[in-house]
């Protein structure tokens, strides 16, 4: 990574670019770090971890491995070449880390409404019965509503604006990336991507 694009990575995160979920912020300490292209040694530090989608987002950052005590975790590391002499070698695995196994809470729906969890979605939808979305509005209770008025006995929420109805869930397997705040409420968990937050409403 050059510096320009360093700099327009931090510029990115200024503007709030790349989302990153007050809820979401912890600190860690870490005792190693392997990077996915060559090893790179990092004097033990503390490292914040922000959700997956500043990951995927912007394109100017690389990605680090962390192991500690059973769990992983995925550092997003500034990469500048080492002929710049502005950063130090101990800052190429120095930014924000996320937890893999971690996501923000899920808001309890109104009474009569079941959290069942996480799963797997694909193109060949695992809820197919009623489809619906809304990209400023959409709450877990929205998309309950809806799939109690079309009379199926599941609902998920995907991608934080998307809706799904159906009578049966799971068949790709539970997941764990639900991690995305809903459009419509920023303190609900509305999936993920290709994962819904199922739920059942009978």
């Amino acid at each position: 990574m050059t510096k320009s694009r360093f700099l327009a990575f931090v510029a990115a995160m200024a503007m709030g670019l790349l989302w990153i979920p007050a809820q979401a912020m912890e600190t860690r300490e870490f005792e190693a770090v392997s990077r996915d292209q060559g090893d790179v040694s990092v004097t033990m530090g503390k490292f914040d971890f922000c959700a997956l989608t500043a990951v995927l987002s912007g394109g100017f950052n690389s990605m680090c491995v962390v192991q500690k005590q059973g769990e992983n975790w995925v550092l997003i590391a500034v990469d500048p070449p080492k002929p710049d002499p502005w950063v130090g070698e101990s800052q190429l695995c120095r930014a924000a880390c996320f937890s893999l196994s971690k996501a923000p809470p899920v808001a309890p729906p109104t009474a009569g409404v079941r959290y069942i969890g996480c799963f797997k979605d694909t193109s060949t939808r695992d809820l197919s019965g009623y489809t619906t979305g809304n990209a400023s509005g959409m709450t877990t209770q929205m998309c309950v509503n809806v799939c109690r008025e079309k009379g199926f006995a599941y609902a998920a929420t995907q991608y934080g604006q998307q809706c799904f109805c159906g009578n049966s869930y799971g068949k790709y397997g539970p997941a764990n990336n639900c991690d995305m705040k809903c459009a419509g409420n920023a303190a609900e968990t509305c999936g993920g991507t290709w994962a819904n937050s199922v739920y059942s409403i009978k």
